[in-house]
Parts: structure tokens; sequence; C-alpha cells
């Protein structure tokens, strides 16, 4: 399936137990692999996110923030790789490209990147953006963006 997004494509989650929703119409709407770029504050549910996109995706592993160790690799039902880094630690680009970062901006596979400033200039292919952020009444609002915009 094609990418569905024109410039942007936006909705709102009632909260983040509601996030399995919010997943498969992301994975539908990006219609094709690549580097997903989350961006959002603290506790904005960026990592419940991606675990609901790796569950979509059919990861058995469990899920969790790889903040300390900057990627966690999982595969899906079909052995496929699956990335998802947490680069929130990461204060400069030496340090992203020290770390080995950029080899995974570079390819086609779903790579869910939170806290994505140091990636943004190194993402190649299929590189979109996902927004996510806490209403007031605590709903959350996800934007997705066509590729860096």
């Amino acid at each position: 399936m094609k990418n569905q997004i024109k410039d942007q494509y936006q909705f709102e989650v009632e909260d983040l137990s509601r996030m399995d929703n919010a997943a498969a119409r992301i994975i539908e709407v990006l219609g094709e692999p690549g580097i997903v770029l989350l961006e959002g504050e603290m506790g904005a549910g960026k990592t419940t996110l991606v675990s609901k996109l790796c569950q979509q995706l059919g990861v058995v592993d469990n899920v969790n923030s790889p903040t300390f160790a900057l990627v966690n690799i999982y595969l899906d039902k079909n052995d496929r790789k699956i990335f998802h880094l947490d680069l929130y630690r990461l204060e400069s680009t030496e340090e992203f490209l020290e770390a080995g970062m950029e080899d995974y901006v570079t390819h086609d596979y779903w790579t869910f990147i939170e806290w994505p400033e140091l990636a943004i200039p190194f993402a190649e292919g299929n590189v979109y953006r996902v927004k996510i952020s806490a209403t007031d009444t605590g709903k959350r609002k996800i934007i997705i963006f066509s590729k860096k915009d």
C-alpha cells in the first residue's frame, strides 16, 4: 500500500489505553516501512505508541524503551528486523555518530526513533514524522507529516 499522506494527517485518541487503534491507523496511513521520527514531550506516550506499532507489525517480543541501550531490535512474525531507538541521552552529533546510530537511519526497515532530533539530518529513504501531544483533557493528538517536512 502506498503512503496516504498529503501534507499531514491528524487525529485524536481518547487516552493511552486506545493506542492500539492509533497504531493500526498510523501503519495504514504510512503504508510502507521507513524511518518514523517520533516527537513529543516526556510522558506524551511515544514508547506506548511504539509498543502498539510493533504489535501491529507482528512483534511478539516485549517492547520497552531503549533509553540506556539506545537501540532495541525486535523481530516480526516473518523474522524481519524492526528497530526502536531512543536518543534522549545523546547530546551531540558526535555522540550520535560514535554510537553508530547512522546505520539505523539509512534503510527502509521499520525504525521508530524517540527524541529524533540528532537523527534527522542522516535519515534517508521513507522518512515520516509523527508528533504526539497530550491535550488538557488527557486525549492524545497525533499528527503524521510526510517525509521530513
